[in-house]
């Protein structure tokens, strides 16, 4: 069982400016937000109320309203004892399913890409029926996912903060209630985490190499019980050390299970952001559970855990750099701290009087002694585009209060 507070979530979801709603789920929704005449003259003057929106920007209005409400949804779903504590398989499982949702809804960039699955998602009862298998096979990952870093770029710390992770999931899949969970622990126990591999070709410098680029005859493997020794001097110089996620038919119920994980470690007093770094290790190494794009899924499902455990959502920057995630690997602290950092920001933007400003500051510690301050955008700087989301959103955002005041009704 965990605590769950779900009148002091949706009080705080309330008190969030609803203008920062859709820059919470696209990080860049500020930079690409746009009318659909987009050559209207500042100076010249017209009735807003005749402006739209361009297509894009429309729809991922209405994409935020829809993504925000499941999550909403979902708290209304689940229910308390009277010392307000639910059990956390349930929740869990309620996760997994939102988690697909959110998926589902940030890689389909039309309203047509959108429809078929619309109705079954949003309309349906998604969190009292099986998830849709044929949806399912559409969301999960099909193909082996590994990650890549230069051999020279490579230490040790690198490998113990891979061993960590893999070390504390299986841990705790091992002492696992269920038979299922613990003979996961015993599937993932010798699983190869890590191979240097040459690199055949010089024709790209990708982070991301092709396989035809891949000698993986000659290749090096160690597991979590193996001693990896950092040397440099074996080797062609283009080596590459690649991390191997978990095979398909474990992604599953190895994702179903670190979201167990987590509330689990919430219930035993490990704090928020430690536990959600480390999520997002897990979910961008090791288990990787999507086909299709990742990043945005992941930010709001963070945010979305952070508020279960009495959090504020999470702010993150305007654009993210895919290769220093390495670096968060060996010092998790550092991504810890970011997310902190992003969930005080929005705090703050909460608890002011204020309106929006268009631009705030993130700190964003890059090392340990460092804490270099991000330029993240808020709104943007025309009037106009601004007066016409205020309006859209009204329209967008009405299901969303509706259901807010009902959560509030209810508890």
């Amino acid at each position: 069982m965990m605590p769950l507070n779900t009148l002091s979530i949706v009080k705080r979801f309330q008190a969030l400016p609803q203008r920062l709603l859709p820059r919470l789920v696209y990080q860049n929704f500020n930079n690409v937000v746009a009318l659909k005449n987009s050559n209207v003259p500042l100076t010249v003057p017209i009735d807003v109320s005749t402006l739209e929106l361009a297509s894009e920007t429309d729809h991922k209005l209405d994409t935020t309203a829809n993504l925000l409400w499941s999550y909403l949804y979902l708290l209304s779903k689940s229910k308390v004892n009277p010392l307000q504590r639910i059990p956390i398989s349930p929740l869990a499982d309620n996760f997994f399913t939102l988690s697909h949702i959110f998926n589902i809804f940030l890689t389909r960039e039309t309203y047509g890409e959108q429809s078929r699955i619309y109705g079954a998602v949003i309309h349906g009862d998604m969190f009292s029926h099986p998830f849709d298998p044929t949806l399912q096979k559409e969301i999960l990952r099909t193909t082996a996912h590994t990650t890549t870093r230069a051999r020279k770029q490579f230490s040790n710390a690198h490998f113990e903060g891979l061993v960590r992770i893999h070390t504390a999931f299986t841990r705790y899949l091992k002492n696992h209630a269920n038979q299922g969970a613990r003979q996961l622990a015993q599937n993932l126990d010798q699983h190869p985490l890590l191979e240097r591999v040459q690199k055949t070709s010089s024709s790209t410098d990708s982070f991301d190499l092709p396989t035809d680029h891949i000698n993986h005859e000659s290749g090096q493997t160690w597991s979590a019980h193996s001693q990896f020794t950092e040397d440099n001097s074996l080797g062609m110089p283009t080596d590459q050390y690649v991390v191997h996620g978990y095979p398909v038919d474990m992604i599953k119920p190895a994702w179903r299970y670190l979201l167990q994980m987590v509330f689990h470690q919430y219930a035993g007093g490990r704090p928020v952001f430690e536990i959600l770094a480390d999520f997002r290790l897990m979910a961008e190494f090791l288990i990787n559970p999507f086909q299709n794009e990742t990043a945005a899924t992941l930010n709001l499902l963070t945010s979305c855990l952070a508020m279960t455990m009495n959090e504020y959502p999470i702010l993150f920057r305007d654009r993210t750099i895919k290769e220093q995630s390495f670096n968060q690997l060996a010092k998790p602290s550092l991504l810890t701290a970011r997310l902190f950092n992003g969930s005080e920001k929005v705090a703050q933007l909460a608890t002011e009087t204020l309106s929006l400003p268009a631009l705030t500051q993130l700190a964003y510690p890059k090392t340990d002694a460092t804490e270099p301050l991000f330029t993240v955008t808020l709104i943007t700087r025309n009037t106009l585009l601004e007066q016409t989301l205020s309006s859209m959103m009204q329209k967008y955002f009405d299901s969303l209060n509706s259901e807010i005041n009902q959560l509030l009704k209810q508890k």
